[in-house]
């Protein structure tokens, strides 16, 4: 896999992971309780937990699939030297 590529997967990954975190923070602000949109926003797995618990699975799903991609793309470029 060229660097080029390998970027620009990680810029990818990161942009998805950023916009669901946006899109969670924005519909726990809506829901019954909304600190637990702080504390996701203070500690962005949180986020992903409190979006599933709500019943945001797929904005959970994408938060997570996003992160998992970052951080393999991110271990696999330091990984490569």
């Amino acid at each position: 896999m060229s660097d080029v590529i390998l970027v620009v997967v990680i810029a990818l990954a990161f942009a998805l992971t950023v916009t669901a975190q946006v899109a969670i923070l924005a519909g726990l602000l809506r829901r019954k309780q909304p600190w637990r949109a702080l504390s996701g926003f203070l500690m962005p797995p949180l986020c992903a937990y409190w979006a599933y618990a709500e019943g945001m699975t797929i904005r959970a799903g994408i938060w997570v699939v996003g992160a998992l991609v970052y951080v393999s793309a991110v271990v696999l470029a330091l990984w490569r030297g």
